[in-house]
């Protein structure tokens, strides 16, 4: 085991919010996220594929079917170290572990007395964040939770991010040599999406970009497909009579069954 590439981040040392924080201190790891605080992020370990990066907390893996997973979700609260192994080893870690793994261990408590931590932040761009962890151990029972909480509208229109993240671990001691234990990690997150309306002024769909690239007094003819509800709905009736008002004609649907086969039929109006 000495001879891996591996280093190991104590809890001493994480004082980096986010796990993307704190990758790009180990050498040979390059992150590259998809925008601002809390935006979708990804590892790349040596050069390989960030697919290619098993991700493991606590022991159990965490990445999806064809090794993607979202480092943003992934907080350093209630975390005991993190360690980076920077090279593959399908004997220990299975085959999807090509280019290199990440375990991260969460904290567990040690104290006879509950050692309780409570922290906060704030900055700009509407930021705000809290986190709690209460820890302890009791005979040979040892228990630990925490509770970490981000929000944040970031620099650039419709791209705010919000995290909440509730972690909890229990270790029973069973023996001189054998130890049982439980976690729970649970995240919840909300992401904008900032689109080149909100950036540029230019429309993101292909509909919006015609219409607006057109002559005013250009006709133009919609054909619409949605089922029967959703042509039925007040709101698709509204834009519809605000388009005709423009100008704008249209397609059906007014008759028969629409794209959807448990659509409801509608009749001609004509």
């Amino acid at each position: 085991a000495s001879d891996w590439s591996s280093d190991v981040c104590s809890s001493d040392l994480l004082h980096a919010t986010d796990v993307t924080d704190l990758l790009p201190l180990v050498p040979g790891v390059h992150v590259v996220q998809s925008g601002q605080r809390g935006m979708p992020s990804a590892a790349f370990v040596r050069g390989g594929n960030a697919s290619f990066n098993k991700v493991i907390v606590d022991g159990v893996p965490v990445n999806d079917i064809g090794g993607a997973v979202e480092l943003s979700d992934l907080v350093t609260s209630g975390v005991d170290q993190v360690e980076v192994l920077r090279e593959s080893n399908s004997v220990t870690y299975g085959s999807d572990a090509l280019a290199g793994v990440v375990s991260i261990t969460t904290e567990r408590g040690r104290t006879v007395v509950p050692r309780v931590q409570v922290a906060a932040e704030a900055g700009s761009f509407h930021t705000g964040g809290a986190d709690a962890t209460v820890g302890g151990a009791r005979g040979r029972t040892d228990y630990f939770g925490a509770y970490s909480w981000l929000e944040t509208r970031n620099q650039t229109p419709n791209s705010d991010a919000r995290r909440g993240m509730l972690t909890g671990r229990v270790g029973v001691v069973a023996g001189s040599r054998a130890l049982a234990w439980a976690s729970y990690r649970h995240v919840d997150g909300r992401l904008g999406s900032p689109n080149a309306w909100s950036l540029y002024g230019i429309a993101d769909d292909a509909l919006t970009c015609i219409a607006l690239a057109l002559n005013p007094k250009a006709k133009v003819l919609i054909a619409p497909a949605m089922n029967g509800k959703m042509w039925a709905h007040p709101a698709t009736k509204e834009n519809v009579a605000t388009l005709k008002r423009r100008g704008a004609q249209f397609i059906g649907p007014d008759e028969g069954l629409l794209s959807d086969r448990k659509s409801t039929r509608l009749n001609s109006s004509h």
